[in-house]
């Protein structure tokens, strides 16, 4: 072969070889790529996610939030009209008067002298529950009650005193009776009978302004 040719041929293989290299390069930078956009796409995918749950997690915290701060308006709503409800019961009984304050304090001694064994020294609230309480001790003396003790029924003529001493006006109207010991006392005003009773009347509006817990 002569010079020239074997110059030719070695070229001609070079070619080859410098394409065959190229076309391996140019495989293994698209393989690369291809690699990387994969794990580019996987990651963007990812953080895409990630970012979604994270905006379910703030917009779940916020609506919990909402509902929360709902919920404590609505309750403090309706314990607002609940002690409107209060306010006006003592209102109401305040202002009690007439036939309707005369039985109701009629009832209220008559309780007080079934727990002080029918004997009690009696104050008032109001000035003018004086002269109804001086009625009211004659008409209980002259007749007699019945008290139960360990099962037994006792029948016995009830002893009363009035003090002239009025109760604070803050107790609104009704009793307190004290035994001739002094060793027993029961308060029936009214401001003692609705703290005692405060827990069911709430149940009680509540369910008039709300309906029924369920």
């Amino acid at each position: 072969m002569s010079m020239d040719a074997l110059i030719s041929r070695i070229y001609a293989d070079s070619e080859a070889e410098s394409q065959k290299i190229l076309r391996k390069a140019y495989s293994e930078v698209a393989r690369i790529r291809n690699e990387h956009g994969q794990k580019l796409k996987k990651l963007v995918e990812t953080e895409r996610k990630r970012h979604d749950m994270r905006i379910t997690e703030l917009r779940n915290v916020r609506l919990a939030q909402a509902h929360r701060e709902e919920r404590r308006m609505l309750l403090a709503a309706r314990e607002d009209m609940i002690d409107k409800c209060f306010s006006g019961l003592e209102s109401r009984l305040r202002t009690l008067d007439g036939t309707e304050y005369r039985e109701a304090l009629k009832n209220l001694l008559i309780e007080g002298l079934k727990v002080l064994s029918g004997q009690a020294d009696i104050r008032v609230v109001r000035d003018s529950d004086l002269g109804t309480a001086e009625v009211l001790i004659k008409e209980l003396m002259k007749d007699e009650i019945e008290l139960e003790s360990g099962g037994a029924v006792e029948t016995i003529r009830p002893v009363l005193t009035l003090s002239r001493e009025l109760l604070p006006a803050r107790k609104l109207g009704g009793v307190v009776m004290t035994s001739p010991d002094e060793k027993k006392v029961v308060d029936n005003t009214f401001s003692a009978i609705l703290e005692r009773d405060r827990d069911d009347l709430r149940i009680e509006f509540s369910n008039i302004l709300f309906g029924p817990e369920r």
